[in-house]
């Protein structure tokens, strides 16, 4: 069983998404379809700036799974520390924390970054990604 935490607010409120292996396979599978339908592929690059999460770790295994690799970048790193990642990696697809958004859109602006898909962090059910899972 998976279990992760979410917080949020300054009392610190807890609520939990709990999978299991094969439900969270099942996730990692629906994150892959996503990744497909935008553009990535083997040798393709997914650009990451988000924290420790179960995002993270689902696009990491849905990347590895297309024979892709990720990009993790510091979540709080400026719009330049992340321009430098971008342009030096060429990621099909960038995914950011949405409060940080406005600090990767700047840094992705006339990249080859096609996609920019923003993330609740505290967001734990991976609904961002729809339905559909990787056939």
């Amino acid at each position: 069983m998976l279990r992760a935490v979410k917080r949020s607010g300054a009392a610190q409120r807890q609520s939990t998404q709990s999978w299991t292996y094969g439900e969270f396979d099942e996730q990692v599978s629906r994150v892959a379809q996503f990744l497909v339908n935008h553009g990535v592929g083997p040798g393709s690059s997914v650009h990451l700036a988000l924290t420790n999460s179960p995002t993270f770790v689902a696009v990491w295994l849905a990347a590895l799974g297309l024979r892709a690799w990720i990009v993790p970048s510091d979540p709080m790193a400026t719009a330049a520390e992340l321009r430098v990642h971008i342009n030096r990696t060429s990621p099909v697809i960038g995914l950011c924390s949405d409060t940080r958004a406005e600090a990767y859109r700047s840094a992705a602006a006339g990249s080859t970054v096609a996609t920019i898909v923003e993330i609740d962090e505290a967001d734990c059910s991976l609904d961002v990604f729809g339905g559909e899972s990787l056939t």
